[in-house]
């Protein structure tokens, strides 16, 4: 038996920053998904012996250099400006509750990334697929799926920080940009039908000024069946080969009415899905021009809550959009979308449900 659960539509983040140490310390839990009321986004009851597929999306960003500060004549900068690159570091553990920054007895450390985030690039999305962690034979308790973040640098100071989320002009910090998906298996799980989509939608995205989101991959979905539940994997390959400014890509993932629908709505799509159908939220980062970047992945899950209609059909829509931070672009400037992404979707039949 298989039971999926997100962190939900809510804002998840636990913090808008994190402060950048000279040492890597204890961390913080900036990410967690608990036990609670809602089925749909909380951790589902666990038992000894029980196995957790655990997959994240994070974005941090760094704070403004005091170069940017000037330029910006004093203004948005969240703390205090810093000219480094920092080491940040995550980290998925199963722990005893969501405070717990250590894993809990008897587990380790499920995965951990450690990366340097630099000004250039400003922004970095942390993603975790399926992670596995098998609940110990002496578990007791209810226990929390954490995400523990650090940062450092040997030239750290007082208020400097990491943001958890995106920066804003003023120097606030937008949250809302990532989660925690987990499908605990119980006993045996019937191999899943597997689900592939792999024909590109659009071949570039224009950056240059306001740009509207476009269709990147679309999956059509029919015949789900109430407590049908699924995991999805998105990854778009992209390059800013030949550009002169930095290109930024941000996506998102949701049940859609139809293969052109751009933004989440409370359609049909939504009404038989928990979690009004979203899937994965809208983040993103700087693809450096004639620099390499690894490629924008997405993950997360639905749980289907009502039988489709009879010849009706959905769709998982993986949406992007571009944009120039560094506002220097040309209104011919584009980030080229590789082929080599797509979309995997694995379907559990509602009778692996429990």
């Amino acid at each position: 038996m298989i039971r999926v659960a997100w962190t939900g539509n809510g804002v998840a983040e636990r913090a808008e920053q994190v402060p950048i140490e000279r040492v890597r310390g204890g961390g913080h839990v900036v990410l967690s998904l608990a036990r609670g009321r809602d089925r749909d986004s909380s951790l589902p009851d666990i038992r000894p012996s029980d196995r957790l597929e655990i997959s994240v999306e994070l974005e941090v960003t760094t704070d403004l250099t005091n170069a940017e500060l000037q330029l910006n004549r004093g203004r948005g900068c969240h703390s205090e400006p810093y000219d480094y690159t920092p080491t940040v570091t995550a980290a998925v553990i199963l722990a005893t509750d969501e405070t717990s920054t250590l894993p809990a007895p008897e587990t380790a450390i499920a995965a951990r990334k450690a990366v340097p985030v630099s000004h250039d690039a400003h922004h970095f999305v942390f993603v975790f697929n399926r992670v596995p962690i098998v609940v110990p034979r002496t578990w007791t308790g209810r226990g929390a799926v954490n995400v523990v973040l650090t940062a450092n640098h040997a030239s750290a100071k007082p208020r400097h920080c990491l943001l958890v989320g995106a920066n804003e002009p003023d120097g606030t910090v937008q949250n809302d940009m990532g989660g925690i998906s987990v499908g605990r298996i119980r006993g045996q799980l019937p191999a899943p039908l597997v689900i592939r989509e792999s024909r590109s939608r659009t071949q570039a995205l224009n950056i240059h000024g306001e740009q509207p989101p476009r269709i990147l991959y679309s999956m059509a979905l029919s015949g789900l069946r109430a407590n049908e539940q699924l995991t999805v994997f998105g990854r778009v390959l992209a390059s800013a080969a030949g550009l002169r400014t930095r290109a930024r890509l941000s996506t998102r993932v949701f049940l859609a009415d139809s293969p052109t629908q751009v933004d989440p709505q409370d359609g049909y799509a939504a009404q038989i899905a928990a979690n009004k159908g979203r899937v994965a939220k809208r983040n993103g980062f700087n693809y450096l021009p004639g620099g390499s970047a690894p490629p924008t992945e997405k993950v997360g899950v639905v749980h289907v809550v009502e039988t489709m209609k009879a010849g009706r059909t959905v769709y998982l829509n993986l949406v992007g959009d571009g944009g120039d931070p560094s506002k220097k672009s040309r209104p011919t400037d584009r980030l080229q979308i590789k082929p080599g992404g797509g979309l995997v979707a694995r379907r559990f039949p509602a009778a692996a449900y429990g």
